[in-house]
């Protein structure tokens, strides 16, 4: 409700473009200069302001789960950014090499999946869960694999946001 998902896809699906953002985000109104500023550009956000806007609920899923961390008063994510791709929702790292991993690459293979509908997938080095999460839009069934326990954590939050949690399993071992 708040437009946020309009202001990211105006950059275009997949985007990264944080540039762009930067630029855009002091024109924005609150509550969405808020959620960008916290979900897209790194910013803090008194913790009182962040409960308020995203609802106790969801506030504490996101600081349970490590997507939020508190520190003095305020609240930021941990580097993470919330963006949309082939109409899911989802977090992935904003780092320089990130464990829960999102690209140019992720686009192109996104881009070409071509699952069976129906059928069964299965996605090695998961990362965020973005193809999973993509190929279980036709597929019956996905499975994602990721050895790095914080990022199949982070999958595994990025399908329940997505309401795939009946189609999409997410395995570290």
């Amino acid at each position: 409700q708040s437009g946020y998902l309009q202001f990211y896809l105006a950059f275009g699906e997949g985007n990264l473009a944080h540039k762009e953002w930067k630029a855009r985000a002091p024109r924005l109104r609150d509550p969405l200069r808020s959620l960008v500023e916290l979900f897209l550009l790194g910013g803090r956000l008194p913790a009182a302001k962040a409960k308020r806007l995203l609802g106790p609920a969801i506030f504490h899923r996101l600081c349970q789960e490590g997507i939020l961390r508190l520190d003095k008063g305020t609240i930021a994510t941990d580097r993470f950014l919330l963006i949309s791709f082939h109409s899911l929702i989802f977090f992935c790292e904003n780092l320089s090499d990130p464990s829960v991993y999102f690209g140019t690459d992720s686009i192109a293979l996104g881009s070409y999946q071509s699952p069976v509908p129906g059928g069964v997938t299965l996605d090695l080095c998961a990362g965020s869960g973005i193809q999973a999460l993509i190929a279980a839009l036709q597929a019956r069934r996905s499975y994602a694999v990721e050895i790095n326990p914080r990022a199949a954590r982070l999958a595994r939050f990025n399908v329940a946001l997505n309401g795939l949690d009946r189609k999409v399993r997410v395995f570290n071992r």
